[in-house]
This record gives structure tokens, sequence and C-alpha cells, in this order.
């Protein structure tokens, strides 16, 4: 089986690569390609043999996406639209990495593949448009609709060179087993599993109430934290005692 992989240098798909055979492994990123201009694409693919793309390239900032709903558009639908043509022009079965963005967050529990997407902000609407061109262009592919990554969140709070603090997961009442992989594979995480969505808001909430420390961190669970951020944080709030909150610098994945 022969994967080609779109976005390789951002998070989902350097994983992606790393997980792979690597002689089963073509990628593509940006500088040197970009997905919005099919002759790149078609440039990536030549002389390749190709049975899977994985299409992880993406404009995932969701605010950036709310500033400019054009730019978001042409990334993510118009881009996905050229993967699945070329994808047709050689045969290719492709995944679409989709997002939990093309549903309102109105329901209550867990959404399923039955239930009728109505994204309400540009990056889910973007996302959903590229559903759709996938779709109707192929007819072999998986949309796979995720909303956070945890692995290298997790990892690299295992890397910390200050060790007395606590990790606290919220689960919004996901139906998957988001729950048991993390307690399988993180044991020094505690996950406080609820019975309705609470939203971003409400989990953040319930997560503080839990925390047993003095400093309490907010942490997308995207983020890959480097070795010493908890030591410079903890460092800060030494160095300013009249300091109520402190931030970090972010830095972007591939940069």
């Amino acid at each position: 089986m022969r994967y080609f992989i779109t976005g390789a240098r951002g998070q989902l798909g350097a994983t992606l690569v790393d997980m792979l055979p690597e002689r089963s492994v073509f990628a593509m990123s940006l500088p040197e390609y970009d997905i919005t201009d099919i002759e790149s694409i078609r440039r990536a693919f030549d002389g390749q043999s190709v049975d899977v793309v994985i299409h992880c390239a993406a404009y995932t900032d969701v605010d950036g996406c709310a500033l400019d709903p054009e730019t978001a558009n042409f990334v993510n639908a118009i881009g996905t639209k050229n993967i699945a043509n070329i994808c047709a022009e050689y045969g290719a079965a492709m995944v679409l990495l989709s997002t939990n963005e093309v549903f309102d967050g109105s329901k209550p529990y867990s959404y399923t593949e039955r239930d009728i997407p109505g994204a309400i902000n540009p990056y889910g609407k973007s996302k959903l448009a590229a559903e759709r061109y996938t779709v109707d262009i192929l007819e072999r592919y998986y949309i796979v609709r995720t909303s956070w990554m945890y692995s290298s969140c997790l990892n690299s709070l295992n890397h910390q060179t200050l060790r007395d603090f606590e990790v606290i997961v919220v689960d919004n009442a996901s139906s998957d087993e988001s729950c048991e992989l993390i307690e399988n594979q993180y044991s020094m995480v505690r996950v406080i599993r609820l019975t309705s969505n609470a939203g971003f808001t409400g989990a953040c909430n319930v997560g503080i109430r839990a925390a047993h420390g003095n400093i309490m961190v907010l942490l997308n669970n995207d983020t890959e934290a480097a070795d010493n951020w908890l030591e410079e944080l903890a460092s800060a709030f030494d160095r300013y005692q009249d300091a109520g909150i402190v931030a970090s610098r972010l830095m972007l994945f591939d940069r």
C-alpha cells in the first residue's frame, strides 16, 4: 500500500508520516507544493504510484477563517476539490480529515454519521464544502470528522522538567473510546467524564473546580509544550509576585 500525505509538516501529517512505513509514504506540504494550485499537486504526484491519499492540509485557524472566509474556502474547499480531482485522475482513494465544526454544536450528546450537518462558522462551512466536493468527485473516499488531537500534547507533558503538576482532561460526553484511550495510554491523566456537552467554557470550569494546584493552566490539546514550559511558567509567577495571569508564546507547529 502506497500513501500520499498532504500537509505533511502539520501536527497530524507529521505524525502520520512517522507512523507509516518510510518506503510506503510520499508527502507534500507548503512551501514546495500548494493544494490550491492543481498543477502543483500534479507535480507532486508525478511518477508516483499512490493507493491512498490522506488529505491533512487545511486552514485550521478557526478565528482566522472567521476574519477571512474567502481564504478559508479557497484553501479548505477548493484545495480539497483539487486533491479529489487528482485522486480521480490517478485512481487513488482519499481520506479527508474533516471536523466536528460541520455541526452547529446544539446537540446535547455526540453526533453520528447520520446527523445532518449545519455549520455556523466559516471554518466549518469551508470543511463541509470540502466534504461535498469529495463525495461528488470520488467513488472511493473516507471522511473523518475529528475535533482535537491529544497525543502530542500529552506526550509533551510527560517530558516536563517541572514534575509537580496534575493533568485533567474533561470529556464533553463523547461516545467514542477517547476516554479509554487516554486512561490506557496516559496513566498520569485524570479524566472527568461529563454526561452532557457542557461546551468549551463549561468544561474548563469543571476542570478548574476539580484542580488542586495553586496555578491553573488552560492548555489546548493540540498544543505541544516545550520541555521547560511549566518550569518557565512557575518561574514567571515567582519573579512577578503581583501577577495574576501569565501567557506563553505560541509558535506554529511547522515553524
